[in-house]
């Protein structure tokens, strides 16, 4: 038997997806390129995997419902395979970004990915999901770790989730942290504005 808990939080998620008019294995691909982009025939079950841990668990779809679901996610629009052509529209979208990134770089051929507009709906839904709504989730917990010869770099929308980061991961930080401007994680993710501070590995 599911929970009071796990049937109310997939109630209102699937009146979410209603809304949007996408079914779960829509919105579980969709929810895996938020975090990382995957080769199309390892994208499903990347994306079912990271989702397994969760209350979600009992209603995700199949392997082969999320391989059906890419083909109407593209025809969409809200998706992409990556190819040459799709490669030149996003460095051209790019091309008068004067910010920092996109720290993730640029997809790799044969990724499954976001087009603009499914980038959009990504954000739509996930801020729709909370009960917060002066916070944009979609930048909150954006942060990107940028490894040097000699130190590690950390990116990130909000301070304290970044600072927090530095601890878990038990970095020691080599300089003040600094406010920065405008920067993208992935070439369709534009953040306002972060902070970054330099760190390397404690001894």
């Amino acid at each position: 038997m599911h929970s009071r808990l796990e049937l109310t939080e997939f109630e209102s998620l699937q009146r979410t997806l209603d809304e949007f008019r996408l079914s779960m294995a829509e919105y579980v691909m969709l929810h895996l390129i938020r975090f990382e982009n995957r080769p199309v025939i390892e994208a499903p079950g990347c994306a079912l995997a990271l989702l397994k841990q969760t209350r979600l668990a009992p209603y995700l779809p199949t392997e082969e419902e999320c391989i059906d679901s890419i083909g109407r996610l593209c025809r969409r629009g809200l998706t992409k395979i990556v190819d040459l052509p799709t490669l030149k529209r996003v460095r051209k979208h790019l091309s008068s970004f004067e910010g920092i990134g996109p720290t993730a770089g640029l997809p790799l051929i044969g990724e499954l990915d976001f087009t603009l507009e499914g980038a959009e709906t990504s954000r739509a839904i996930l801020n729709s999901k909370k009960s917060d709504k002066e916070r944009d989730h979609f930048w909150f917990h954006t942060g990107a770790f940028i490894y040097r010869r000699n130190a590690i770099k950390l990116i990130g929308y909000d301070l304290n989730q970044m600072l927090h980061e530095v601890k878990c991961c038990e970095f020691v930080p080599v300089e003040p942290y600094e406010r920065i401007g405008i920067w993208r994680s992935q070439w369709w993710r534009e953040i306002p504005s972060g902070y970054s501070i330099r760190c390397q590995p404690m001894d």
